[in-house]
């Protein structure tokens, strides 16, 4: 079986990611995920593999992160990021596609794996923990 190659280089001037994102809203509220290293959260999702379509690099990073099949609905937007990631100190240029997810069943119980917590944040930015990935 071959490698699969993520769509991701580094270049002298910094580093290219091609990415995608899941939304994911139960009960009005949005499923956030952190790593213990990290200063931030962020939508699940990761990086797409060459020859690999964007719908099954999340249906794939979704499976990887929290254990469960997703239902890839619509996509939502495309984002396009440049940035310097301090933990690395390394300059991105981050292109992202995000879809909107469905479960059906409570997000609050998507925790498996190496899934130890992540934050359901209500539409009005009430913060509520519920399971945050482990850098370990």
């Amino acid at each position: 079986m071959m490698n699969k190659q993520d769509i991701s280089f580094n270049t002298d001037e910094g580093r290219f990611n091609y990415r995608v994102g899941g939304v994911v809203i139960n009960n009005d509220k949005v499923l956030l995920l952190t790593e213990d290293r990290f200063d931030f959260w962020y939508l699940p999702g990761g990086r797409a593999y060459l020859f690999e379509t964007s719908k099954e690099a999340l249906k794939r990073e979704i499976h990887e992160e929290l254990g469960e099949e997703p239902v890839i609905e619509r996509i939502l937007w495309t984002t396009e990021c440049l940035y310097n990631f301090d933990a690395w100190n390394i300059q991105h240029h981050d292109l992202t596609f995000y879809y909107l997810i469905i479960f059906h069943y409570d997000a609050r119980k998507v925790c498996s794996g190496n899934l130890l917590s992540t934050l359901i944040l209500t539409s009005k930015g009430e913060g509520v923990p519920v399971c945050t990935m482990s850098s370990t």
